[in-house]
């Protein structure tokens, strides 16, 4: 069994700012967690979970047959997924016209091979995983005033990529790219 999910890929300059985020995130000494390392900073389009290797040829195919043209994505702002009435995930949002047909062209590819995920997708760059926070009133106010620089580039490719964990974390690989 392989652990898949379908993404893009990220330029190094996001990548830099991102990791500036990171950084005022962790000066605001409110949050304990699990701070996305820079070789992991993607966006996922599909999770597809613990697939059996002998649909993996198959996905591929499916996924060489989806047809999209480059897409434009910006960063946005910070903002933070709750889980159980707490917060889980510490987020950069991505604005993009095209992306959630992307997504979503993608999730009905490989419906039979992968159910969709539960909730609709929202275009986001995963910053931290949250296991702490102190003061979360503060935290989310401080949030907001954390600024991104609104950096615009271009994905021309998506992945699938397999999750491998570890208890130093998890390591990607990529395993077949796609052409937009």
């Amino acid at each position: 069994m392989a652990r898949l999910f379908v993404a893009l890929l990220l330029p190094e300059e996001i990548k830099d700012e991102l990791l500036k985020a990171q950084k005022a995130v962790r000066k605001l000494n409110q949050v304990e967690g699990n701070f996305i390392r820079r070789e992991n900073l993607h966006l996922t389009l599909k999770f597809l979970g613990h697939i059996e290797e002998a649909l993996i040829p198959p996905i591929i195919e499916i996924l060489r047959l989806i047809k999209a043209d480059p897409i434009e994505l910006s960063l946005h702002h910070l903002g933070t997924f709750p889980q159980r009435n707490r917060i889980h995930v510490v987020w950069a949002s991505v604005m993009s016209n095209a992306l959630h047909t992307l997504a979503k062209d993608i999730n009905n590819a490989l419906i039979d091979l992968s159910p969709s995920e539960e909730r609709a997708f929202q275009a986001h760059l995963t910053l931290v995983r949250v296991k702490k926070i102190r003061r979360e009133a503060h935290f989310l106010e401080s949030l907001q005033h954390i600024a991104m620089k609104p950096l615009s580039f271009f994905a021309h490719q998506f992945v699938l990529m397999e999750s491998k964990l570890s208890h130093e974390g998890a390591t990607y690989e990529v395993m077949e790219r796609f052409e937009l």
